[in-house]
């Protein structure tokens, strides 16, 4: 799961996103192993971090 926190945080360093975000990369990072190891679908994940289906997509 640090690892994982890790990688989101650089992906946004690298590409210069300072805006505020839906989610913490943390959260994030979460929701991308929950969709991976679970197969969860987005209306799931987006229901279970309480944000947009359009948001769990991205």
């Amino acid at each position: 799961m640090t690892y994982v926190t890790g990688v989101v945080r650089r992906d946004r360093a690298t590409r210069g996103v300072h805006r505020h975000r839906a989610l913490a990369p943390g959260q994030q990072a979460l929701m991308t192993l929950l969709c991976l190891r679970k197969g969860a679908t987005f209306t799931a994940l987006a229901c279970r971090f309480a944000v947009s289906t359009a948001t769990a997509w991205r």
